[in-house]
């Protein structure tokens, strides 16, 4: 009867927000570009935020939750005829819905559904300002843990994401086709002051349609994460101070202007059930039982450079729920 209720309230969500995305401001940028939104949870929502873990949830638990951040771009581009600097992104909030399950202790799988509510700036050829909302490119994740940590090797961990051409070019919230991301991961556990300390890492790659923006071209690229969390020595370790570095370096484009780069920093606060056990106090995740566990987070984020999806601030929050 649950999962049954589940599924009609999940099936109504996605009918509103499609509702409310197709019927959403028709303002956009004038350009076709690509999904400049950087902030992007796995679905299993392992690791940090963008920084993948090699962690998986207990063989068929459901894993869900939402992740929302808002913003400002403050990406110009300028005009070849006049060299006038349009800013054609600006303001922007949105959010993620995430859902994930796994297989057989090693294998896990789950879509995120970004949603674009709110996203302001300039339109190139008409020189008027916009406001505009829309879906994001609909994600497959997909993750394979290769091995377990051991006290002197890392785990290790295969990720993989395809990206669907749900979103929108115009609203720099979508891809020309089909993207995929392709990650290595790994992570490891150190005993710090009385506690836990991890340390996390991604490297890949991302294929991609070229799109040609000015003088620009945005395709392929090399992307990298680390990150770090550390469970603070009260309350049953149920507070953590967490931070990651991500980033993406184009394969044919290494200007500053198209390589986005970003530092964020935020707090986790994991509440466990009556009936919750925890099985080692190594896992990224503390595991439960029966999922009666649900973990919450906020932080903000800083662009360090200025390329587009490096934004000048952000401020992110979320909640997951195992069950």
């Amino acid at each position: 009867m649950k999962l049954r209720t589940l599924n009609l309230e999940l099936r109504t969500l996605l009918i509103m927000l499609l509702l409310m995305c197709s019927k959403g401001y028709a303002g956009d940028t004038g350009l076709m570009g690509f999904d400049r939104q950087l902030f992007k949870p796995a679905a299993d929502q392992s690791g940090i935020y963008n920084v993948v873990g090699t962690e998986i949830p207990p063989n068929l638990k459901v894993r869900a939750g939402f992740a929302t951040n808002l913003g400002s771009d403050s990406n110009t581009v300028v005009v070849p005829a006049t060299g006038r600097q349009v800013e054609v992104l600006d303001f922007f909030w949105g959010g993620d819905f995430l859902v994930a399950s796994s297989y057989w202790d090693h294998f896990s799988f789950g879509l995120g559904l970004p949603v674009l509510f709110v996203q302001s700036g300039t339109n190139f050829n008409t020189l008027q300002s916009f406001t505009a909302s829309s879906l994001g490119d609909l994600r497959l994740d997909l993750k394979y843990r290769l091995a377990k940590e051991s006290k002197k090797f890392p785990a290790l961990a295969l990720f993989s994401r395809f990206s669907f051409p749900t979103g929108s070019q115009a609203k720099f919230t979508g891809e020309r086709g089909v993207s995929w991301d392709y990650r290595l991961v790994g992570d490891k556990a150190f005993d710090v002051l009385g506690s836990t300390f991890y340390v996390l890492g991604n490297v890949g790659f991302k294929l991609r349609k070229t799109v040609r923006i000015l003088s620009s071209e945005f395709g392929d690229a090399f992307t990298f994460g680390v990150g770090a969390r550390y469970q603070l020595p009260w309350q049953q370790k149920s507070w953590a101070v967490e931070t990651e570095l991500v980033g993406e370096k184009l394969f044919t484009d290494t200007k500053q202007s198209t390589v986005p780069l970003e530092w964020r920093l935020g707090v986790r606060k994991t509440v466990l059930g009556s009936k919750s056990k925890v099985h080692s106090s190594r896992d990224l995740e503390p595991r439960t039982s029966n999922l009666e566990r649900c973990s919450y987070y906020f932080g903000v984020g800083k662009g360090l450079t200025s390329a587009i999806g490096s934004p000048a601030f952000r401020v992110f929050g979320g909640f997951t729920w195992q069950f």
